[in-house]
């Protein structure tokens, strides 16, 4: 997981693009709120703010990816333990 940072004097309603790519997993928090997070027109994070001093962006792995994740490793070491017992 990663966390980022923006200071600066936001304005409520205020539209700010962070330059970096945009993906789904990010979430973006102001005063323990959190604020929308969009992608702009060429790829980027842009977060609609409300009136404060920070931005928290915050990055980390879907509920749903970790489950899956965590499913198909259960299900390659039963594949691999029915390999091992089979020779």
């Amino acid at each position: 997981p990663t966390d980022v940072e923006i200071y600066g004097n936001f304005k409520d309603g205020e539209w700010i693009t962070f330059k970096e790519t945009y993906f789904p997993r990010w979430k973006a928090f102001m005063s323990g709120k959190e604020v929308p997070v969009l992608a702009s027109n060429h790829n980027l994070i842009l977060v609609k703010a409300s009136q404060g001093d920070k931005i928290t962006l915050k990055y980390s792995v879907l509920p749903s990816e970790r489950f899956f994740g965590i499913l198909s490793l259960i299900a390659s070491l039963i594949i691999l333990f029915l390999f091992v017992i089979s020779i």
